[in-house]
């Protein structure tokens, strides 16, 4: 088995190590910063890197990464796993399964109508054969490998996107980023019936803080949070205690699991590794340049994490040994004019208080920019006016809103579509 935790990555590729002495090497090896890597996932020798915010492509390595190519597709990759030898990614139009390395796609899973606003395949989660996907308003779950997929049963009013998914061994658990009107972060769900029903639990450790990923071992239940770090169940989720010893950062924003091994990569901290189910923590950080992980993938001896604008970090034999691999190539800036409309993940994300969205317009057209909330409600109105054909860029200014994960929505005559960004306060 081959799994992917992820949850919120840039264009650069560089070295790492997990030594057992938690000295890890880092090496830069290229500095663009162009895009946000949604994902990182290995198979064999071949290594996947998914910038969500460059639009519809990913970037692929083969014979060990020496070497990267641009592979297109439809849809922005929010999310990416490897299940056996099957790829998939969860996208903003769905979920796509590829069983040659990328080169061919099929569409699993479409997203049902809910809203406008928020169309959004957040979150993927491997068990053996069974993966878990968090999206828009619900759950999926696929027994074969992604091959095919089942809508859950999920009937809590006002969830607007998943930010945590995980098997604990036959049990599925999912983290909403919102619910209900009283705006509750706080909030996990487990299914012991293949997400037939659904229990909550841990609804009162956290504070109303957010969730921002999952992940299990053994008896052991994890959820990393937006500003408590680590916080631990070992009995099914009854009570929750933190595990931040030695944890330097308290937003923690993906975990991936190997043997003993827990890794946390963290938003400004890098990444934290423990060897006693998050009793003691230890950075592992040595050379890493940029400390804004968001995605993490193990594959045996070999660790990828992605950070947010800093690039892509491998190791291939937890950290004894390194080598200089390819560089992906940076995403030119578009043209003018552009061959179709284009909306670009907003820069800097996360930001406080004000960040930039650039987009593109192929012809002349009546341009609506909005932002929303958490439960769709409209917070600011950025542009509602015609505009020429070309490269535009607003700023938006964060002032007075709460952290937390915000929507942006451009539409364009027939052309809709929707980005999210985090304001960090």
């Amino acid at each position: 088995m081959r799994a992917l935790l992820v949850t919120f990555v840039s264009a650069t590729i560089l070295l790492s190590s997990i030594p057992s002495t938690c000295e890890a090497q880092w090496v830069q090896i290229n500095d663009s910063t162009k895009g946000d890597f949604s994902g990182v996932g290995i198979i064999g020798t071949t290594l996947f890197a998914a910038p969500g915010a460059g639009g519809g492509f990913f970037y692929r390595a083969t014979g060990g990464g020496r070497g990267w190519a641009e592979i297109n597709l439809a849809w922005t990759t929010n999310c990416l796993t490897v299940c056996d030898t099957n790829l998939i990614v969860g996208t903003s139009g769905g979920i796509y399964l590829s069983t040659d390395s990328g080169t061919n796609w099929t569409q699993v899973f479409d997203l049902p109508p809910f809203n406008e606003h928020i169309l959004w395949v957040s979150c993927l989660a491997v068990s053996g054969t069974n993966i878990l996907a968090g999206y828009t308003n619900g759950a999926a779950l696929s027994t074969n490998s992604g091959a095919s997929w089942t809508r859950l049963n999920f009937g809590v009013v006002g969830i607007v996107m998943m930010t945590g998914v995980a098997f604990k061994g036959t049990n599925l658990m999912i983290a909403p980023a919102d619910y209900g009107a009283d705006g509750g972060y706080d909030r996990i769900y487990v299914s012991s019936d293949r997400g037939a029903s659904w229990n909550e639990i841990g609804s009162s450790f956290l504070s109303k803080q957010l969730v921002t990923c999952l992940a299990s071992r053994g008896t052991n239940m994890f959820a990393g949070t937006q500003l408590g770090g680590v916080f631990r169940s070992t009995d099914d989720g009854a009570t929750w205690i933190a595990a931040n010893s030695g944890l330097l950062c308290s937003y923690v924003t993906c975990f991936a699991t190997n043997g003993a091994n827990l890794f946390a990569g963290t938003l400004g901290g890098g990444i934290f590794l423990s060897t006693d189910d998050a009793t003691t923590w230890s950075p592992i950080n040595s050379g890493l340049t940029n400390q804004s992980v968001s995605s993490l993938a193990v594959d045996g001896t070999n660790l990828l994490a992605g950070t947010m604008r800093g690039g892509v970090y491998l190791s291939t034999n937890s950290g004894e040994n390194w080598a200089l691999w390819g560089t992906i190539p940076t995403k030119p800036p578009i043209t003018l004019p552009p061959i179709g409309f284009r909306l670009e993940q907003n820069y800097p994300n996360p930001f406080n208080p004000t960040t930039t969205i650039r987009y593109a317009l192929p012809v002349r057209s009546h341009v609506m920019l909005t932002v929303f909330d958490a439960l769709g409600q409209q917070v600011a109105n950025l542009v509602d006016a015609m505009e020429e054909p070309g490269e535009h860029n607003v700023g938006f200014d964060g002032n007075g809103l709460a952290t937390g994960v915000y929507f942006y929505r451009l539409r364009a005559g027939e052309y809709l579509t929707t980005k999210r960004l985090l304001i960090i306060r």
